[in-house]
């Protein structure tokens, strides 16, 4: 039950015989409710969720009573809060009744610091016996769901062959990898020598990065979020006095993304630094295509469209479309300008 299609095979069968039955796995914030989201859900159409991420996790009273109880124990909505205060608040009478949702259960599966993770079961019908139900099954396997935690929050941060794996590796930029709440996961050398040093707006305070700047602590925070305004760019990168920063989201989705919360990769450059060009962070950064990431990387050899078609083994029509591509993403007009923003990206 470790692979996503089966967590939402589960999840299906899980609600099969309940009456218009529903199921969300959700991971909720106790200090930032608005941070709260539906990590895996079933029976639920894309509008209800859409309204909950952007309002009603917020004022879910029921996640934020279950996140105060014991794990492993399935609580009806009646044992979380009594009826009458929930069905005289917004939650209830804007969310849970236009959903078609009367009655529910929900078990608390884990917590980590603020974040409490939980799976609810939902039903149109509203009687203690279908609550009575509910709760019961969650109980039941409540254990099965603690250890799939536990198996989630063990895994290696760094996965080999991941982004950031990938990007671990450069000793030209220093790397720290964040999880939720700032803490730090991981880091290179480079990274840990730059923190060390108490250089630019960063501090490890414990096992988390604090952040002297509000702004760009404020903007870390925003990434970070479960739940992130997709108007919002994936990459970002900033000026700061004697170096640049590129922030880059890591996103996951499913159950990862409910006991793992999203990463948010920090790359430091020195505007001190010579910079050679580092085509996984060049590539990242552009969001290129492998062949656009072969065409730049011909570039900056000093190669020629001839020669890189040669070198690639396709026609100079392939690889002058790709070269075009290229251009188009990274604002370029010329072979020079690619270099130039390659070995020179600090002073764009």
């Amino acid at each position: 039950m470790l692979e996503e299609g089966d967590w939402q095979n589960f999840l299906d069968a899980l609600i099969a015989d309940i009456p218009s039955g529903k199921a969300a796995m959700q991971m909720f914030n106790v200090q930032r409710p608005a941070e709260s989201g539906v990590a895996m859900s079933a029976g639920f159409d894309g509008t209800a969720l859409k309204a909950y991420a952007a309002h009603f996790c917020s004022v879910n009273v029921l996640q934020k009573s279950l996140a105060l109880r014991n794990d492993g124990v399935g609580y009806s909505d009646a044992q979380l809060i009594a009826p009458e205060l929930l069905h005289e608040g917004e939650f209830f009478n804007d969310w849970l009744r236009p959903n078609g949702i009367r009655a529910s259960a929900g078990v608390k599966m884990g917590a980590a610091g603020a974040w409490s993770f939980s799976l609810t079961l939902m039903s149109e019908r509203d009687d203690d016996p279908i609550r009575a139900e509910l709760a019961t099954r969650l109980s039941a396997i409540a254990p099965h769901l603690s250890r799939a935690a536990r198996f989630y929050q063990r895994q290696d941060t760094v996965a080999p062959g991941s982004l950031e794996a990938g990007l671990m590796g450069s000793a030209a930029s220093g790397v720290i990898v964040l999880g939720r709440d700032c803490v730090i996961e991981a880091m290179n050398p480079l990274a840990e020598t730059i923190l060390r040093r108490g250089e630019g707006p960063f501090q490890a305070v414990r096992n988390r990065l604090a952040v002297r700047d509000a702004g760009l602590e404020a903007r870390i925070q925003a990434m970070l979020r479960p739940q992130a305004d997709r108007m919002r760019p994936d990459t970002v990168t900033l000026a700061l006095p004697g170096m640049r920063l590129t922030l880059i989201r890591v996103t996951r989705s499913g159950v990862p993304l409910l006991f793992r919360g999203i990463s948010v990769v920090v790359l430091i450059d020195s505007l001190d630094t010579v910079e050679q060009f580092d085509e996984e962070v060049f590539a990242l950064e552009y969001r290129l295509t492998p062949a656009e990431r072969r065409a730049a990387r011909g570039i900056v050899a000093g190669l020629s469209p001839a020669e890189i078609s040669q070198q690639a083994d396709l026609s100079r029509e392939t690889i002058r479309a790709q070269i075009r591509s290229l251009y188009q993403k990274t604002g370029a007009r010329s072979q020079a300008d690619i270099v130039r923003l390659a070995r020179l990206r600090l002073a764009r």
